[in-house]
């Protein structure tokens, strides 16, 4: 995977509002939705952020149109008859429009999940509008538990049943397989003899066949994968950077900030002390 230039440039991977939201008690839907933050505010003039862009995907919900995101010169307009997800490592503008509620929802997708590069707009359907008022409430409560938990997994799965993503095709049950053991073992990757004999294939055979599939090497997956799992644990956690590289198998601090930079485009401490910017 080659370093991204743009989002380098732009300073890495950068969240708004992420130091006002809530995280949910109790575990995802599992191999599906981890949500990660759920937050409810009343926002103005000040939603006005540049280049956003992070690990995680999001959805936005306002209770009243007058603002928006911007992506690639595209504006997309946020109302109350629809949610917009932003896929995760897309750069977006958050552009204001007068007071009005403001529901935001972190959350990852598993690995296997179709590759999404622009924001999605959702038409809520009936029960979704009534999942976006429930999560209002509950998000504005600051009560993390597990009833926050299952209101926004419910909802999520509701926007993401409305979703048009493009007709894209699942992964194969060969590359679901392959992916499943690098996302398993964050902390001690499979090398490629490995994945190559879970899939039946010489190892050769199979990373040309995985770059077809995936457009990448093994490798980078996994790196990538490492990353948005340290990213997830840097933002979520209060483990040390130390703690983090030695709960992914990195060898130390120094070798882990290196890695994480070029994929992220900011060192770890950088994308901890910023994740609120």
């Amino acid at each position: 995977m080659g370093e991204d230039v743009s989002k380098i440039d732009l300073g890495g991977w950068r969240e708004p509002f992420t130091a006002s939201g809530v995280r949910p008690e109790g575990e995802g839907v599992p191999a599906f939705f981890q949500v990660h933050e759920v937050g409810f505010k009343v926002v103005g003039r000040e939603w006005d952020f540049r280049h956003v862009c992070s690990p995680f995907w999001r959805a936005y919900f306002n209770t009243k149109a007058g603002a928006a995101v911007r992506h690639a010169g595209r504006r997309v307009e946020l109302r109350p008859d629809r949610a917009v997800l932003v896929p995760a490592e897309t750069v977006f503008d958050c552009l204001p429009g007068g007071e009005v509620g403001h529901i935001w929802v972190h959350f990852s997708l598993p690995i296997t999940s179709p590759k999404v590069t622009a924001p999605v707009v959702v038409t809520l359907p009936p029960h979704g509008k009534l999942l976006a008022r429930e999560v209002q409430a509950r998000a504005r409560s600051k009560r993390g538990d597990a009833q926050l938990n299952h209101t926004v997994l419910a909802w999520l799965h509701a926007l993401w049943g409305c979703a048009e993503l493009g007709g894209q095709a699942p992964a194969s049950p060969r590359l679901e397989r392959a992916l499943a053991m690098i996302g398993g073992r964050l902390a001690s990757p499979p090398a490629v003899g490995e994945l190559a004999q879970a899939c039946g294939m010489s190892a050769g055979a199979f990373i040309r066949w995985f770059k077809a599939e995936t457009g990448t090497t093994p490798s980078e997956v996994m790196t990538q994968r490492r990353v948005t799992e340290a990213s997830r644990l840097l933002r979520y956690t209060d483990l040390s950077v130390e703690q983090v590289a030695a709960k992914l198998g990195y060898a130390n601090r120094y070798h882990f900030s290196r890695v994480f930079a070029r994929v992220a485009g900011c060192g770890p401490a950088t994308f901890r002390r910023g994740a609120g910017a």
